[in-house]
């Protein structure tokens, strides 16, 4: 999380409780040799995520029709959070 903190800043990470989400990317570092990361990316605008938090009301989720993301910031924040964790795993920050 340290990493995603550095990059994207302390108001964009959110630490959030274990899901029981149903993925096959687990298998991949079940031998214990492939280090492996699973993390959520929000691509929720922040002005309706802070009228959702105001008012305790939940987002929609994927595969909500309701679902309305925010294309651009979305993408910039993954592809940015998902270089820095690949280069810290490679030493090369």
């Amino acid at each position: 999380m340290h990493t995603f903190v550095r990059v994207l800043g302390p108001e964009w990470v959110v630490p959030m409780k274990p899901l029981l989400t149903g993925e096959g990317f687990s298998f991949y570092g079940m031998n214990g040799k492939i280090p492996s990361l699973y993390f959520n990316i929000g691509s929720t605008d922040k002005t309706r995520w802070d009228e959702a938090q105001q008012k305790g009301r939940p987002l929609p989720v994927n595969h909500s029709p309701y679902l309305a993301p925010a294309p651009k910031e979305t993408i910039r924040t993954g592809v940015v959070a998902m270089t820095a964790a690949v280069l810290d795993l490679l030493g090369k920050r």
